[in-house]
């Protein structure tokens, strides 16, 4: 009798197990569970973020996103997502090294050096350990410099500054023979950007 108890037990055991497995693999999952280990580098076009403390008055903002582009210099390579807020273009940019994953995000994009307030020529000789260039009314200082390739296509030479505190960081673009272009943001921590969903 105990043995035959002990079979249908044991049969009782692997059809629950069977089951679960099934539903957790095959099954609808609960609404915002794919977004529960998700991460920024996960956000494809579509998709959704959260920023605490990103608008202009202080307040969070859900981020559309729009478009990711990746960008590469040398070996190393970050992408950029892009979504309007208040009828302008904000990126938000993350690049992994080291383990560790940096985030900025750009609330204003694509503005002429004059009002940044940085010199075009100071500029072009800037390289990392430059001494700090003039901008909003501050300084700062040149952390990398140098060619890449954005979207796979587009040469651009690229600079990334920042300022005394590092929370305040400009990267300024130019493409081939065109006017040279800043975007001003400031570092976010990684776990602090909110995924709302992943993409459409």
């Amino acid at each position: 009798m105990l043995p035959a108890l002990g079979t249908v037990a044991a049969f009782a055991i692997l059809a629950f197990a069977l089951y679960t497995f099934s539903r957790s693999r095959l099954g609808t999952p609960a609404p915002g569970a794919e977004t529960l280990r998700a991460t920024v580098c996960d956000v494809k076009p579509g998709g959704a973020i959260r920023l605490a403390g990103f608008g202009d008055e202080g307040e969070d903002v859900v981020l559309e996103v729009g478009t990711l582009v990746p960008v590469r210099q040398g070996p190393e390579e970050w992408h950029e997502l892009a979504g309007e807020y208040r009828s302008r273009l904000v990126r938000l940019e993350w690049k992994k090294k080291g383990g560790v994953t940096r985030v900025v995000a750009y609330s204003r994009t694509d503005l002429p050096l004059a009002e940044v307030g940085i010199d075009a020529a100071a500029l072009e000789g800037a390289r990392p350990g430059s001494p700090p260039l003039a901008a909003l009314g501050s300084t700062f200082r040149v952390e990398e410099a140098g060619d890449a390739i954005r979207g796979g296509a587009l040469a651009v030479k690229t600079w990334v500054l920042h300022d005394d505190e590092k929370r305040r960081v400009m990267r300024v673009e130019r493409a081939g023979e065109q006017p040279a272009r800043a975007s001003v943001g400031r570092v976010v921590a990684a776990d602090a950007v909110e995924v709302v969903r992943l993409s459409r």
